[in-house]
């Protein structure tokens, strides 16, 4: 596999340009129907106007006299006045249409991964230090004691054989390329500044072995959020992080994936254990992630501030194996993609996934590269389009190879997804697509689905009505290519709907449950949503927060179960 390749994928300048530009086109052509609609308003107006004073304007012809400079004056100002009304009406048009709507809120409840009972954990390489991970923490015959709260606590010892203790983000960085066990023994680690620095020298982790966490927070903003300078640049040096508002600004594409999971030579399933990443750590302090954006800036942008990021744990297979993977206890928060899925076979137990500008849990749909993830257990919170996305964007899907290209999601346990819309705020393509197609797109979508070809969808809470999207399957194609696609539907598939309450647009197994808007069908081919429909509102109501949940009893069930 080219882990570079995998993890930074080519921008397509000319292609997106000329995009962006069709999209343009459409804009004009809309605005340039509405005007002639107004045209053709106005002429039903004047007409009455022009046969009863037919006779004047005749005798004015014959005279052909001059119009005075006074009246030639008041015409030109009165046409200009007009032209401006106009033009500010299609201007308002065209915002109200297209103009981006409110983003998704941020979550920003400090979270930790010190859940219920879980064991502190040894490796049996190298030295380690129990009080950079625990308070006054002691190991002592086979125990942890800490101290929490002013009370003395208690921990089994768990010991990882070969496994090398680091307490270090050198360290980790370096045992895991290397393909060693880790663990590691630091509550906290932060990627270096990486400003100037060339790109092959950025610290991604290509994930061969286990990695256990210890409940470790690592912050790896400097990696998930910056950027190439420019393909120009001939060093490729690192420029400097985005601020959340001009994410593409002199840049060349996204952050970079941290720990991408591979497959291992003899199948071995990779664990991947008690740690919480963060791609944006909340800071306001003068070294902090959002130094210099106000309070304003980060309500407004929401989770679009992570516009741009690359996924903080990506488990990608290659053309050879599937990944195999077990990710249990973690918190992932702060990213574009925060959980992204390519060709693998993933269990996730216990986790909460958080604060996605483009989707929290993301799975590939591409042709022969079929994924199964097992999911019990998790939390998901605030994404811009679905909390979990199937996507599909392959053109080399066939009727042959079908089979061995659609995932399958298995629910186990609970799932709850904290991703209620108003009916009014609703986004499908986050602005890393293209901010010109994706406010174009999501004005559309916005403006569509308060219609009432959607209500079975909707649920009203104290007199607003919100649409729940938890889950999403899509088929997207080239701008208006569709039929040249022999596959036009994405297959994937989820089972235990039942455990957690969830419900299929698509009910009674009938196509198009989620009708696709007329203006969107040039470039979406096939839409399924999973949500609380019909049947209630389920364990998470629309007004709902996800900061009023009782977070120790939360954390005892993500691994107890309820």
């Amino acid at each position: 596999m080219d882990e570079k390749k995998d993890i930074i994928p080519e921008i397509d300048e000319e292609k997106e340009v000329k995009t962006e530009e069709v999209v343009a086109e459409v804009t004009a052509d809309n605005a340039k129907n509405e005007a002639d609609n107004t045209a053709e308003l106005n002429g039903e107006k004047a007409e009455g106007a022009t046969s009863t004073q037919g006779d004047v304007a005749k005798k004015a012809k014959k005279k052909k006299e001059p119009m005075p400079k006074k009246k030639k004056i008041i015409v030109i100002t009165a046409a200009a006045t007009l032209g401006a009304i106009l033009l500010g009406f299609f201007i308002w048009l065209m915002v109200f249409l297209f103009g981006p709507g409110a983003t998704q809120a941020l979550s920003t409840t400090p979270l930790s991964v010190d859940m219920a009972d879980l064991p502190y954990y040894v490796g049996t390489e190298g030295t380690y230090d129990p009080s950079k991970v625990y308070t006054d923490g002691k190991v002592e015959n086979g125990k942890l004691t800490y101290k929490q709260d002013g009370k003395t606590m208690t921990k089994d010892v768990v010991t990882i054989d070969g496994a090398v203790n680091v307490s270090t983000f050198e360290e980790l960085a370096y045992n895991i390329n290397a393909g060693n066990k880790v663990v590691i023994q630091n509550a906290n680690l932060k990627a270096p500044k990486l400003e100037g620095v060339l790109e092959d020298n950025v610290p991604t982790m290509t994930v061969k072995n286990d990695v256990y966490g210890n409940g470790a927070t690592i912050n790896v903003n400097e990696i998930v959020a910056t950027r190439v300078k420019g393909v120009s640049n001939s060093n490729k040096k690192l420029s400097a992080l985005t601020n959340g508002l001009d994410y593409k600004k002199g840049t060349y594409g996204t952050g970079y994936s941290v720990f991408t999971i591979v497959p291992t030579e003899n199948g071995k399933q990779v664990v991947f254990q008690d740690v919480h990443v963060t791609g944006n750590d909340m800071s306001t302090a003068e070294d902090g992630n959002l130094a210099g954006l106000t309070e304003e800036q980060i309500t407004e942008r929401g989770v679009k501030l992570f516009s741009g990021y690359g996924a903080l744990l990506f488990a990608c297979g290659n053309d050879e194996a599937k990944t195999n993977a077990l990710v249990k206890h973690c918190v992932f928060e702060n990213a574009g993609k925060v959980v992204h899925i390519n060709n693998a076979n993933i269990d996730i137990e216990g986790c909460i996934v958080r604060n996605a500008a483009d989707t929290a849990v993301s799975i590939a749909t591409e042709a022969n590269k079929a994924s199964t993830i097992n999911m019990k257990n998790n939390v998901i919170v605030n994404s811009l389009t679905g909390g979990i996305l199937f996507y599909c964007m392959d053109k080399n899907l066939t009727e042959d190879n079908a089979a061995a290209s659609w995932n399958t999601l298995n629910i186990q346990g609970f799932l709850d997804i904290y991703n209620w819309k108003q009916e009014k705020n609703l986004a499908f393509l986050p602005e890393t697509e293209g901010a010109t197609l994706a406010n174009i797109a999501n004005g559309i979508v916005k403006n569509e689905i308060p219609k009432s070809q959607y209500e079975d969808l909707k649920v009203n809470e104290l007199g607003q009505k919100y649409i729940h999207f938890a889950i999403i399957k899509i088929r997207t194609c080239d701008f208006g290519q569709g039929n040249s696609y022999a596959v036009k539907k994405n297959g994937s598939k989820v089972t235990g709907l039942e455990n957690v309450g969830f419900t299929d647009s698509a009910a009674n197994g009938q196509q198009n449950g989620f009708p696709i808007p007329e203006a969107a069908s040039v470039v979406m081919l096939d839409i399924d949503v999973w949500g609380y429909y019909g049947n209630g509102k389920g364990a998470v109501s629309p007004t709902a927060s996800f900061e009023k949940v009782n977070l120790s009893k939360l954390y005892k069930e993500l691994v107890e179960g309820r």
